[in-house]
């Protein structure tokens, strides 16, 4: 469960990015030195910009224990067959999860209490119906969206080899992230 809401927190790093650019005042000052105009930026904190700064390292620190978790050990692949990619899954998510968010104001707490409802309830729904493979992370660190067929079940699963055949069989390790979404990882030189 500790691993899906890191996954489900890092999938929120741009929205936390874009609202901490959309509170952070910023104001232009030119300074005159010998003729040359020389433009300087100045910036200032409200509570706003300090809540999304400190989300967006929180999401960092997911990122970390999350690509860990990913490239410890898994099991030796039996087999996976019927590989096919799956990168269009993330504008299901950008759409569906994000874009309708930067409707909301962020102008008082009310504004950011609704806010921070709606993301858990969407954090909810995320990790209850299994959609953590709609990560638009992912794409972003390397990591490709597959499904295929492994053990006679259809599974979706991330996997940093951007080129993946119609089947693998061999030199790959899987790591069960949830019920039906996997990690894959291609062996150096096909051993442990």
């Amino acid at each position: 469960m500790k691993l899906k809401i890191l996954i489900y927190n890092l999938s929120l790093l741009p929205l936390y990015i874009i609202y901490f650019i959309k509170s952070v005042n910023m104001e232009i000052n030119k300074l005159e030195y010998k003729n040359i105009g020389i433009y300087i930026p100045k910036f200032s904190t409200n509570y706003q910009s300090i809540l999304f700064l400190i989300l967006i390292i929180v999401s960092m620190l997911s990122l970390v224990l999350v690509r860990n978790s990913f490239l410890n050990r898994g099991n030796i692949i039996s087999d996976i067959t019927d590989i096919k990619k799956r990168d269009y899954e993330y504008f299901t998510f950008l759409s569906v999860f994000i874009l309708p968010i930067f409707g909301i104001n962020l102008e008082s707490i009310k504004d950011l209490m609704i806010l921070f409802f709606i993301l858990l309830f969407m954090g909810y729904i995320y990790i209850k119906g299994d959609f953590l493979y709609l990560n638009p992370i992912y794409l972003t660190f390397g990591w490709y969206l597959y499904e295929g067929i492994y053990k006679n079940r259809k599974i979706i699963f991330l996997s940093d080899d951007e080129n993946m055949k119609n089947e693998i069989d061999k030199g790959y390790i899987i790591k069960q992230i949830s019920k039906d979404f996997y990690f894959v990882k291609r062996l150096k030189n096909g051993n442990k």
